[in-house]
């Protein structure tokens, strides 16, 4: 039997325990602090509501970032300030309650330098495959994001979600179920999406009234006593 179809093999390698090789064009994973502000929030079908987390890249000169010539080390305390001014909440990566996820910011070193000193930053739950025409392909363990954000709002590392940004939550699905509406008669296969957002819109719902629950002290386990009703959703003059 004669095979004339072979199929191309193309030389990956696994750059978890090596170096990143660098090419033209590559941009470099900076070092960041993970922040979070109060209305940045996103509704996960698996995990809830979850806090939606930014970086602040460290660059100097970049976002307050500068550089201490005593401790030869970036200096984030601007940074930090310019975050706390505008709400948000900076997470420290040496913050113990984070868990399994502290130290989240690691680095790969690179084959061939980089303009910050031979290092690739990434997230640690972050894995990269260097292929043969030098192309890096950035993977994550699965599910690793949305857990690292349900344990910031579990863990009381970031603040409750305010009533206004469920709100504004509901409003943006609930267009989105109208949409929905008004383009089925002309498009029948939107009757499944439709579906899919009335359940969504649902699902929502009680997820904000289990969210709200957990802030409610459980009341004196005593015969006889009624149990304490559950506190009113967080609010923005609550919380302050």
């Amino acid at each position: 039997m004669k095979l004339t179809q072979p199929t191309a093999h193309v030389e990956q390698h696994d750059t978890q325990a090596g170096r990143i090789p660098l090419i033209a064009g590559d941009q470099v994973g900076l070092p960041f602090l993970a922040i979070h502000y109060q209305t940045a929030w996103d509704y996960d079908d698996e995990h809830g509501f979850l806090p939606r987390v930014q970086q602040t890249i460290g660059r100097e000169g970049c976002n307050g970032v500068t550089w201490n010539k005593r401790t030869q080390a970036l200096d984030y305390s601007r940074a930090r300030a310019k975050v706390a001014k505008k709400g948000g909440v900076c997470i420290e990566t040496t913050d113990t309650r984070l868990g399994e996820f502290m130290h989240y910011l690691v680095s790969y070193p690179t084959a061939n330098g980089s303009p910050d000193g031979g290092k690739w930053f990434c997230w640690k739950w972050e894995t990269v495959r260097v292929l043969a025409n030098g192309t890096k392909v950035w993977e994550e363990a699965p599910g690793s994001s949305a857990r690292f954000r349900a344990h910031l709002r579990d863990h009381g590392i970031v603040g409750p979600m305010l009533a206004e940004v469920y709100a504004k939550l509901r409003e943006h699905e609930t267009k989105r179920l109208e949409r929905f509406a008004d383009r089925m008669g002309t498009n029948a296969h939107l009757a499944a999406k439709y579906e899919a957002q009335l359940k969504r819109l649902a699902a929502m719902a009680e997820a904000w009234d289990a969210y709200c629950a957990s802030f409610d002290e459980p009341a004196p386990k005593k015969a006889g006593r009624r149990k304490k009703p559950a506190a009113p959703a967080p609010t923005a003059e609550a919380i302050g």
